[in-house]
């Protein structure tokens, strides 16, 4: 069964982050460990038996945990490069302890430097904490906004290969792609990703439409069928032969337009 959730609160607690994904008829969810707006973030009181339990309770086959927004791994400030490290370490950790499988990781941004040396500093911090992992990293690509690495499939393959880990793998955002330029409207555009990244290494799709037009390097999501992309080429992108088995997670904003439960309902 093809997993499909939504990045959710874990403010309530493990038990209430599973409750959730289970009402809104989701076999998955993505959360944040920990405040996302802080360096000093407490990581929750969850353990591995708690995870197995629940997951056996409420249907969850997986959960995906996205990195905080503070780390940059594409830095060469020392202090943010020591704090990032602190950052990655403890949230590998926390995953290993819990048995949490996926972590996505945003590149983060060069502050205006070369983008090989920002490429450099996001390698060399990969290498260093991706093999420490027991589950899956994931790359995601970026929107092409302040100086972020990662927005090009070229930039992640190079990456990849450069860090040289079994356990690295990608996570593409349709709102990212299309904001940096590739029309996710046009299934041409899966091909491409296969061959620059390889679709086998694509671990998770981040369904978002975009509030903002093709090419507008802009990173705001908007509930599917009200952006851009729009919801037929949205649903030919995550269901063609070649994505169908991805796990597919929602980032699109709390709306009255429609509600969570009927948004995931709309993706199956």
């Amino acid at each position: 069964m093809r997993l499909i959730g939504r990045h959710i609160t874990s403010s309530g607690g493990i038990s209430a982050v599973m409750e959730y994904a289970a009402k809104m008829g989701s076999n998955t969810a993505q959360i944040f460990m920990g405040n996302p707006r802080s360096w000093n973030a407490q990581m929750p009181n969850w353990d591995n038996a708690m995870f197995e339990s629940l997951k056996g309770k409420y249907g969850i086959s997986e959960l995906f945990v996205h990195m905080p927004y503070l780390p940059n791994l594409a830095s060469s400030e020392g202090r943010i490069i020591e704090l990032t490290k602190v950052s990655v370490r403890t949230q590998i950790k926390k995953c290993n302890d819990i048995g949490i499988e996926n972590l996505v990781v945003h590149l983060g941004s060069t502050k205006g430097r070369p983008k090989s040396e920002g490429i450099a500093n996001a390698v060399a911090i990969l290498k260093e904490y991706v093999p420490l992992f027991n589950g899956r990293i994931l790359i995601e690509n970026e929107a092409g906004q302040n100086n972020n690495i990662g927005a090009s499939f070229e930039d992640l393959a190079e990456i990849r290969d450069s860090v040289d880990a079994d356990n690295l793998f990608f996570c593409i955002d349709t709102c990212h792609a299309f904001a940096y330029g590739y029309d996710i409207r046009n299934l041409d555009i899966i091909e491409e990703i296969d061959a620059k990244l390889g679709m086998k290494n694509v671990k998770a799709l981040h369904c978002n439409d975009a509030l903002f037009g093709l090419g507008s390097k802009k990173d705001r999501h908007a509930n599917i069928g009200f952006g851009e992309i729009g919801r037929d080429a949205l649903k030919a992108f995550i269901w063609a032969d070649k994505t169908n088995s991805i796990p597919v997670i929602l980032e699109t904003p709390s709306s009255p337009l429609i509600s969570e439960s009927e948004e995931i309902a709309l993706i199956k």
